[in-house]
């Protein structure tokens, strides 16, 4: 059974036998084959025999420990390595299993290709979560977190210092989230193309049109269902987050649909934020930018990814520079109280927004504004309705600094969240990542 593939991009086949973990071994190897179409097989072995190049991922149940084998061909190269865990299953110890499998991979390609990756298996949208998760679920310091995170996910000791600054900043702001209350996030998993390196949930509007306005209807009843269940503990909403996908890739209907059952549903009277991304500038009007500030949306994001029109084709945007600037322009002069325009990145929207030195003078001239391009934002003293703000910049600001830092690349859009391990090697098959 394979799946079927684009024709514009190069294929790489990948055989999973004696398992399905698709999703994070096609993350593992966009990091380091990007623009590249992975063509999955399942439980075939034909990999092994007869193709030029691909990876190949076996699990396999012995009487007291579960194997895991990996072989890879690429470039004219072969490497293949083996691991073995306390009896464990897809089934009941998925993240074990896949932690397992992407350190292989992680292991070979980093062999074969050469590719030195700073944050190592944690590479993505937002690396200071998965220490936070890390502290919340074991209960220890962020020391012993940063440990972890360099001997068991390979993140190298500059990321790991920047990853502390971030940590240290964001903590306290963190902690004054209310207690007893809630921040919703709405998924709208449609945007007008995938891009190459995005592993989210999301759907090109081409292929999934026809499931929108039943998407829309079924969201809108499981937000009553959600009011109900609020109402009930008697919690407040706090914040307010529509991603995706790209929110503003539906209709300016529909939007108003799912607008109007929110402010129905919730009391928002205490929501600090009500942020919507608007990350393709191809998707923003200004119809649908009234409909957003008439339901009290007071934040926006203008998402450019880069400013480089042939680094935006490559990656499988369909629009041009000149858009991001129109569309910043417009959103600033028509919608919401704040207008974020994050091209020194913003990890918390869909996909790693990396921005090279030419790219933010060209955005800086482009969009009439003076200072660095990743300062570009209109945030007024006071949010919604004349209540005091979240205190996003500081937040911002730590997480600029870390995209900031980032090596300008295509591909890098993986956040896994595994369990542990750490490699070893042994005589034939090298041992990866057994614990």
């Amino acid at each position: 059974m394979k799946e079927t593939t684009q024709t514009n991009l190069p294929t790489f086949p990948v055989e999973l036998y004696g398992h399905s973990l698709k999703y994070e071994i096609e993350c593992m190897l966009k990091i380091f084959l990007p623009a590249t179409k992975f063509v999955f097989s399942y439980e075939t072995a034909s990999l092994l025999r007869s193709a030029e190049q691909g990876a190949f991922l076996q699990l396999k149940q012995g009487k007291q420990f579960t194997w895991f084998f990996c072989v890879l061909r690429y470039q004219g190269k072969y490497r293949r390595c083996a691991a073995k865990l306390p009896k464990c299953t897809p089934e009941e110890n998925k993240q074990t299993c896949e932690y397992q499998f992407s350190r292989m991979l992680f292991t070979l390609l980093q062999d074969i290709t050469g590719i030195e990756v700073p944050w190592g298996l944690l590479t993505g949208i937002r690396p200071v979560r998965k220490a936070f998760s890390m502290m919340e679920e074991s209960g220890e310091s962020l020391d012993a977190v940063m440990e972890q995170l360099r001997t068991v996910y390979l993140v190298s000791p500059e990321k790991l210092s920047l990853l502390r600054k971030t940590a240290e900043v964001q903590l306290p702001l963190l902690r004054q989230t209310p207690k007893r209350s809630v921040g919703f996030y709405i998924s709208i998993p449609f945007c007008p193309t995938r891009c190459s390196y995005c592993s989210f949930v999301s759907h090109s509007i081409a292929q999934a049109k026809h499931l929108m306005p039943e998407y829309i209807r079924l969201l809108c009843r499981e937000l009553e269902i959600w009011g109900d269940i609020i109402q009930k503990l008697q919690v407040t909403v706090d914040t307010i987050y529509f991603g995706g996908g790209t929110p503003t890739s539906i209709s300016a209907e529909a939007l108003e649909q799912l607008l109007q059952t929110v402010v129905r549903v919730f009391d928002l009277s205490k929501v600090r934020e009500f942020c919507v991304e608007a990350g393709r500038p191809d998707t923003i009007t200004r119809e649908k930018l009234e409909v957003l500030k008439r339901y009290g949306v007071d934040r926006i994001s203008v998402n450019p990814q880069t400013m480089e029109d042939a680094v935006l084709q490559q990656i499988g945007r369909k629009h041009t520079s000149a858009q991001i600037a129109e569309a910043f322009q417009l959103a600033r002069g028509t919608a919401c109280g704040v207008c974020g325009f994050p091209v020194g990145g913003e990890p918390t929207l869909c996909g790693p927004a990396r921005l090279r030195p030419a790219d933010a003078g060209r955005a800086e001239e482009d969009t009439g504004d003076r200072g660095p391009a990743r300062r570009l934002r209109a945030y007024p003293a006071r949010g919604r309705r004349g209540r005091q703000r979240l205190p996003c910049e500081q937040l911002q600001r730590a997480e600029l600094a870390a995209c900031a830092a980032e090596e300008p690349a295509v591909g890098r859009n993986v956040a896994p969240r595994y369990d542990g391990g750490s490699a070893r090697r042994r005589v034939g098959f090298r041992a990866c990542g057994g614990r």
